[in-house]
């Protein structure tokens, strides 16, 4: 895991709610190269990031959604 300041800054962050967390890491980061700056694991929350592209994964019905 790395600083979120290491990134790019971001114009746009969405902010996707999904159905498993573990299944989207699993996509974002294992196929499309993204990579993890920051992660609540206890409450189903990753920001995560490719150069310029950011974007933030919760899992419904787990954290603060």
């Amino acid at each position: 895991m790395t600083n979120v300041h290491s990134a790019p800054e971001p114009a746009l962050v969405p902010e996707l709610l999904v159905t498993s967390l573990v299944k989207s890491l699993d996509f974002w980061c294992g196929l499309s190269g993204f990579e993890v700056q920051y992660d609540r694991p206890d409450e189903g929350f990753a920001y995560i990031a490719r150069g310029a592209a950011h974007v933030m994964i919760e899992q419904r019905a787990v954290g603060r959604n």
